[in-house]
């Protein structure tokens, strides 16, 4: 079979073979990213991809780091794949760790859209949807290329191109960067006993005040018409 990228149903299919739970979990995020659950989706997958590297290398103790180090360095990955889990500037190790361990209400997708950025939180559930649907593919993929060395299946997948288009940013911002986006005042709780991380839920909760600004003008500007 030529190299290539496969389906994420071919993927579901060929996986059944190695481990019919891990492959109920890949459907199950799949069911869930249909159903517009970006949250459950995006942490089962990183969930999946952790256990099946741990599997691969008979290692339940040692760190993600390690494990996928040793799976580059058995040639079971390609170090391309290798840097996408683990050490690039916003690889799935730093991802998931962001998601176990970080303030999510300060951490957002960076996506061009109209030549312009737009900032996508993850505390809300489109921005996991998105995240999920940029990196999906390739986990998905980079999932059964592991599982593929235990079945009798002549599978090849190659991600060299589509690691080499990828592109993801994640921005964590400071309070006063939120409350600024939002169009509160700069420095609108500093003056305030608040803890840090408390504001950062406050402004995440607040409405946007950007958003009735528009509404108000749109509403005077018909009055003055």
């Amino acid at each position: 079979m030529d190299e290539k990228m496969y389906s994420k149903q071919e993927v579901i299919q060929h996986v059944w073979s190695y481990s019919r739970f891990y492959s109920q979990q890949l459907f199950q995020c799949e069911e869930f990213f249909k159903d517009e659950k970006g949250y459950a989706a995006i942490t089962i997958l990183f969930t999946v991809l952790e256990n099946i590297i741990k599997l691969a290398a008979n290692d339940y103790d040692s760190s993600f780091y390690d494990v996928s180090k040793e799976l580059a360095d058995k040639s079971i990955i390609t170090d391309e794949e290798y840097k996408f889990i683990s050490t690039n500037q916003f690889s799935i190790r730093k991802i998931r760790n962001l998601f176990a361990h970080a303030n999510l209400f300060a951490v957002n997708i960076v996506n061009i859209e109209d030549d312009r950025e737009i900032l996508y939180p993850f505390t809300e559930e489109e921005s996991c949807l998105l995240l999920y649907s940029k990196v999906s593919d390739i986990i998905f993929n980079i999932i059964l290329k592991i599982a593929s060395r235990n079945l009798i299946l002549n599978i090849n997948v190659n991600l060299s191109k589509v690691l080499h288009e990828f592109t993801l940013e994640i921005r964590i911002l400071t309070p006063n960067e939120i409350a600024t986006i939002k169009g509160f005042p700069e420095n609108s709780l500093d003056n305030t006993d608040i803890p840090y991380n408390e504001k950062l839920k406050i402004f995440d909760e607040a409405s946007d005040v950007n958003i009735y600004e528009q509404i108000f003008k749109k509403i005077f500007d018909k009055q003055n018409d």
